[in-house]
């Protein structure tokens, strides 16, 4: 028990040292994650909670010099981030989906045939931006073609 009393003991001791780095890496990730937010389920907010309260806890419990209850938080810690690294996971995949989905309605948008009226609306409902090399141009398809020859007849 001595071990882990004076393991603990040690790590407390480090803790001062990593509060900058906790500051500097929400700050990366804040400005990094920014596209992911609005794709972000409820549970972000819960785990952004409970890190909160968790880091709070974790320098109470270092004053109080109680190296049971700082090992007990590290262990909510990681659960913490655990559920923040999920949501964003999620997040991610919702934020390529929809930019998927975002580039075939700029395709039908600039197409010489757009099959969606409302495509203007829809592109700035979900939040789109535009895609590609820069140009505003795109091919026409073979079936945009040959309506356009079955149209002239």
């Amino acid at each position: 028990m001595g071990s882990l009393s004076s393991n603990l003991h040690r790590l407390a001791g480090w803790l001062p040292l990593a509060v900058p780095g906790y500051v500097a890496g929400a700050a990366v990730l804040a400005f990094l994650l920014q596209p992911w937010v609005r794709f972000l389920p409820s549970n972000a907010v819960i785990g952004g909670i409970v890190l909160t309260i968790w880091l709070g806890d974790l320098f109470a419990a270092r004053a109080a010099n109680d190296h049971t209850r700082i090992a007990s938080r590290l262990g909510l810690g990681a659960g913490a981030l655990a559920l923040l690294s999920y949501s964003f996971g999620e997040a991610g995949n919702d934020a390529v989906s929809n930019d998927r989905r975002c580039l075939a309605i700029q395709r039908d948008m600039l197409s010489a045939h757009p099959r969606k009226p409302d495509g203007p609306a829809l592109f700035q409902a979900f939040g789109c931006r535009p895609q590609g090399e820069g140009s505003v141009m795109v091919a026409p398809t073979e079936a945009e073609l040959l309506a356009a020859r079955y149209k002239e007849r």
